[in-house]
């Protein structure tokens, strides 16, 4: 799980910019 923390991050950002746009509708 750890081992690609460079995809973790990555992937966080993502969330967050999809769940603003969801909220934003």
């Amino acid at each position: 799980m750890s081992r690609l923390p460079a995809t973790t991050a990555q992937l966080r950002v993502l969330h967050q910019s999809f769940s603003q746009r969801l909220l934003e509708g």
